[in-house]
């Protein structure tokens, strides 16, 4: 099975790059972002478009961070605004978020107490397993029979009443909802994400894409391979934890174009700006305006909106009860 690991946060998405930089990406809530967790790419769907763009941007800003902090190991997860979010470069690892100018004058020493600042969660302690309860983890072993012995171990420990574990990426692929508590029950499994590359003349390629003369090489021996492996970990959930009701990202909405515009005459009617540009990852109220990066996703545009224009709405709504009689 392919992995592909959890790397940017952008536009209501998870972004998950493979080891051969492939990009794919989990429509979710920002709770639902973990930093370095693995999910199979079946899971998931290829990245394109306008969220390259985002991610482009993320790039040049952790190479701005490399430059300056080269011997920290952090990296830029998404950007909001004038906000800048950082991440540890390890599973599970905290969020910190940082202006824009906190960013530029991010020292060593501020860079290494964010990067204390991560509590790693305690791994499952393993127990053995009785003669009586034997016929019980026998069961369980049918049950699992696809994960890894290590796996079913970690499970059969955390509780030998599961029946039925995913990653949250297929949960929600399959149209589930999860609660954020539940987030607090998730398994951590540690897997090694490893890729198998070629040479052809001086580039780099995945296995996958030698040609049949490449593969006959690669058979006898001809034509060496090298292997690029990660440690990671899955974050799983046994059914019991997520509810039947169909995730808000599986349904079909109406014209997003249509309500796009349906939104921002509504904002215009109640003296809200609405404007667009190129130098925004994010979108975010801010001053009676809706301020929106240039993109071509209508989509995507109109849930911005959505999200924006309520932001202004209760920000408007707490300016009135605060005004004096």
């Amino acid at each position: 099975m392919k992995y592909a690991i959890a790397r940017y946060y952008v536009n209501d998405c998870s972004v998950y790059e493979c080891l051969d930089g492939t990009l794919y990406y989990l429509p979710c809530d920002w709770e639902y972002f973990f930093p370095n967790i693995a999910e199979p790419t079946d899971a998931l769907e290829q990245l394109f478009g306008k969220q390259l763009l985002q991610v482009d941007l993320l790039k040049k800003l952790q190479s701005q961070l490399e430059l300056r902090l080269p011997n920290i190991s952090m990296r830029v997860v998404s950007a909001c605004g004038q906000d800048i979010y950082l991440a540890a470069d390890f599973p599970f690892s905290k969020i910190h978020k940082l202006s824009f100018k906190e960013f530029e004058t991010l020292t060593p020493e501020h860079a290494f107490s964010l990067l204390c600042e991560n509590e790693p969660r305690a791994p499952i302690q393993l127990r053995p397993i009785s003669a009586e309860e034997y016929p019980t983890f026998l069961e369980f072993i049918v049950t699992f029979k696809n994960f890894y012995s290590d796996h079913i171990l970690t499970l059969y420990a955390t509780s030998p009443r599961l029946t039925n574990v995913k990653t949250i990426g297929e949960w929600l692929k399959l149209g589930y909802t999860i609660p954020s508590s539940s987030v607090q029950s998730a398994i951590l499994l540690s897997i090694s994400v490893s890729q198998s590359f070629f040479k052809r003349g001086n580039t780099s390629y995945p296995v996958e894409y030698a040609l049949q003369s490449e593969r006959s090489a690669i058979a006898v021996g001809k034509l060496p391979l090298t292997q690029t492996e990660l440690s990671s970990c899955l974050l799983v959930l046994d059914s019991q934890n997520v509810t039947g009701e169909s995730s808000p990202y599986s349904r079909q909405c109406c014209d997003a174009n249509l309500f796009f515009h349906a939104i921002s005459k509504l904002a215009s009617t109640q003296g809200i700006q609405i404007r667009t540009d190129n130098k925004y990852t994010d979108s975010f109220y801010q001053n009676t305006t809706i301020h929106l990066p240039a993109a071509n996703d209508d989509v995507w545009l109109a849930k911005m909106i959505c999200r924006e224009y309520a932001a202004a709405f209760c920000d408007k709504t707490v300016a009135a009860t605060d005004t004096p009689n």
